[in-house]
């Protein structure tokens, strides 16, 4: 499937977000290819500043989960991406956040645009699992028992919406376990 975000717009289209009534563990099985629209500089004239330094907000690839009806800023892991400073270079991380909104994220790779890549994402009881080809990170994440899971689509942003129409190709299931 082709992913599409319209420049000063954050969420690609098609933004399908399946529902998980059962809150058993779930396997995020997926393969991407990101296309050349997807690198930009940081270091570009207007590109969005935050304390004279260039706004490094990591953009996501809809291939994750949130826990039960909150937003996805709580109780959520996914795969995220942003530029690397090398040209058509982008970097690869796991990004998570805990039940009160707060995020960490911690990179996996970077990978070449115009390439394809698979991976496959897991949240356990305590834990949120990344692997991209050969390559894996993990991070403490608590998971609710009692909490259903949903996957997440793919938005751009942090806080400022994209400069310009950018799209990838993705294949994402999910797998009950």
């Amino acid at each position: 499937m082709i992913y599409t975000v319209e420049e000063n717009q954050h969420d690609f289209k098609p933004n399908d977000q399946p529902w998980y009534i059962r809150r058993s563990r779930i396997r995020c099985e997926f393969s991407f290819k990101l296309d050349r629209s997807m690198w930009y500089s940081i270091e570009k004239p207007g590109y969005p500043t935050e304390g004279g330094k260039p706004y490094k907000g990591w953009n996501k690839l809809g291939m994750g989960y949130t826990q039960g009806f909150f937003t996805n800023t709580k109780r959520s892991c996914m795969v995220a991406w942003f530029p690397n400073n090398e040209k058509n270079m982008i970097n690869i991380a796991l990004y998570i956040n805990d039940k009160k909104g707060a995020w960490e994220a911690v990179k996996v790779m970077a990978v070449s645009v115009d390439k394809q890549y698979t991976g496959a994402l897991q949240w356990n009881r305590n834990t949120a699992h990344l692997n991209i080809g050969n390559q894996s990170v993990s991070l403490p994440l608590r998971r609710s028992n009692w909490l259903p899971l949903r996957g997440i689509g793919a938005w751009f942003g942090g806080k400022y919406p994209s400069s310009a129409k950018r799209f990838f190709q993705a294949t994402i299931n999910y797998t009950i376990i």
